[in-house]
């Protein structure tokens, strides 16, 4: 691995795709490979899948080898591998200047509990986030209520991330999770709070996603995110046909001429 490494971290490497999947690597080769990843600058795809036989000193060093990384990583694939919470700290400090990454896959960590996936969710909150597809975990109880409720409050001020997949297999989640990421699709209390609802998010997949969040997901898909918008606030507070003019009471100024004359 080390002489493989140094191969890896010639100055002039044009390495754009790297796959250490299911080799067997251990936390030596792995130490190794973060230090080349750390000078390999056109690196965008890197998967390191199915290596379970790494310890946590391992996978922390790896992450902080990448936080010093001139890489601009695109997509990173972690599944199936022995990393656990006391590496989760790490991670996202190591991933949250990333701005280039976009895809980020996690699936089959069943080492993460849910006070891991629930500090995992603050890469979201993060300003320099562009994650667009974020997979988890499927088959596990740590994926609960609690941990959508984290994503779901995550999301709140994200305007990047288009998928989230919990899992197909995961029962865990109830209506008390679920309505949490839909409030967050559409907080219907207010026109103001359904202007600054989250609308980017359009896929979810986990067991019994409500008729609700579909909808939202579904009205998150057109590219034009005013009518999204616009389509919302109809739907949820002028669809009865009344005047509803109290709707507009203390309504922010920069809100009130937009969602006046889409009304008009």
């Amino acid at each position: 691995w080390g002489a493989l490494s140094r191969s890896l971290a010639k100055p002039d490497s044009s390495l754009e795709v790297l796959s250490v999947s299911y080799c067997n690597i251990d936390g030596e080769g792995l130490n190794a490979l973060g230090r080349a990843i750390a000078t390999i600058t056109k690196l965008k795809d890197l998967e390191c899948r199915g290596n379970r036989s790494v310890g946590t000193a391992e996978w922390r060093n790896f992450f902080i080898a990448l936080k010093s990384s001139d890489s601009a990583l695109e997509k990173l694939l972690l599944n199936g591998n022995s990393i656990g919470d006391e590496v989760i700290a790490a991670m996202v400090d190591a991933l949250a200047n990333m701005s280039s990454l976009w895809h980020l896959s996690m699936t089959y960590n069943p080492l993460i509990t849910t006070a891991g996936w629930i500090l995992i969710s603050s890469l979201l909150e993060h300003p320099n986030s562009n994650l667009e597809q974020f997979l988890l975990n499927s088959s596990i109880e740590s994926i609960n209520d609690d941990v959508v409720i984290s994503f779901a409050n995550a999301l709140t001020n994200n305007n990047c991330l288009l998928a989230l997949e919990f899992g197909f297999d995961d029962d865990s989640i109830t209506a008390r999770g679920w309505a949490a990421l839909s409030d967050t699709l559409c907080n219907k209390s207010s026109i103001e709070s359904i202007y600054n609802s989250n609308h980017s998010l359009f896929k979810v997949t986990g067991i019994g996603v409500p008729s609700d969040l579909d909808s939202h997901l579904q009205l998150n898909r057109n590219e034009d995110k005013a009518e999204v918008a616009r389509q919302k606030i109809l739907k949820y507070h002028f669809s009865t046909g009344e005047s509803n003019v109290e709707e507009f009471v203390n309504m922010e100024l920069e809100v009130l001429p937009r969602a006046m004359s889409w009304i008009g």
